[in-house]
């Protein structure tokens, strides 16, 4: 029997998250000898507090939003203590879910937790702020410039009050095209700098991986992708070029690969991290990919299930 520690988010989707610990519970009580119950507030972070009094091995089950499951894995690292995390999948989570193998059916992924005998490595980001003394870790991408803005003007439009989503998507690209101005980047990767004085947008994507046990970091590479022309036309070929993966022909589109680098900025910028916005500022960025023991069996998953 083995203690299982959940950690259940209390925020606007509070109602999503006890109705899946409602349907799940009685699973973890059928098959645990110990089960800790915690409530959490991501406004609260001395409610993590209490994960240091639990044991490395008893697995830490998150019910929430994605930063609820990096702030966990922060709050986990800054105390030296690898205890294996997972989460049960909701509106927030599904992407990462997907990309790492978890069932996005709540009980499906409990009984994937429940019958794990040992951990897989799942690869993430983490970035640490220089200029403000700040961390982030991330799964799936980091973005300075244009598409931060243009995420920043879609979430905060009156459109999305009218369930029209695409549209106010759309409206954010367009007014970012209008109003984001070139900025001035510095790449330093591999021990060379990289200089680009005209830069529209910044993106750094990682692909959440599982392996079974971890890996070399030099086989973890991020991926970094640097506009330096953007305007209606430039913005719509890099579209269709990035459909069909020829993104990287086009003379403005700059993509490097590596496992760590810094880059910085001479300016204010609007900046975002896994949905998650930013505060308007300068940044000079250290960011690393590393890998991270996640508690479920990727494995113990039919075909029916997989494609729920």
């Amino acid at each position: 029997m083995k203690e299982f520690v959940i950690l259940l988010e209390m925020s606007a989707s509070t109602n999503e998250v006890q109705s899946i610990w409602q349907a799940i519970h009685p699973l973890f009580e059928e098959q645990t000898a110990s089960l800790k119950v915690i409530e959490v507030s991501l406004d609260n972070p001395r409610d993590f507090k209490n994960l240091a009094s639990f044991k490395e091995v008893s697995p830490v089950i998150t019910i929430g939003s994605s930063q609820l499951l990096i702030e966990a894995i922060s709050y986990l690292n800054s105390q030296s203590k690898l205890c294996p995390v997972c989460f049960i999948p909701t509106k927030s989570t599904t992407n990462l879910a997907k990309s790492i193998g978890l069932a996005l059916q709540p009980q499906t992924a409990a009984k994937q937790i429940l019958t794990a005998i040992q951990p897989v490595y799942v690869e993430l980001a983490k970035i640490e702020e220089m200029n403000h003394q700040r961390r982030w870790l991330f799964n799936r991408s980091m973005s300075l410039g244009f598409n931060a803005y243009a995420e920043n003007v879609s979430q905060n439009s009156q459109l999305n009050k009218f369930s029209v989503s695409r549209i106010a998507q759309w409206y954010g690209h367009l007014t970012a095209i209008v109003d984001q101005e070139p900025f001035n980047v510095t790449l330093r990767l591999d021990r060379k700098y990289y200089f680009f004085r005209h830069a529209f947008a910044v993106q750094v994507d990682n692909q959440a991986k599982v392996s079974d046990q971890p890996l070399d970091l030099k086989k973890l590479p991020l991926r970094i992708e640097i506009l330096s022309n953007l305007n209606l036309f430039s913005l719509l070929l890099f579209k269709i070029a990035k459909l069909v993966g020829l993104e990287h022909k086009l003379p403005y589109v700059h993509i490097f690969k590596g496992s760590s680098f810094q880059l910085t900025t001479d300016s204010l910028e609007f900046g975002e991290i896994d949905g998650q916005q930013l505060k308007n500022q300068f940044y000079d960025l250290l960011a690393r990919s590393f890998q991270y023991p996640f508690w479920f069996d990727p494995d113990n998953l039919s075909l029916h299930e997989q494609n729920k």
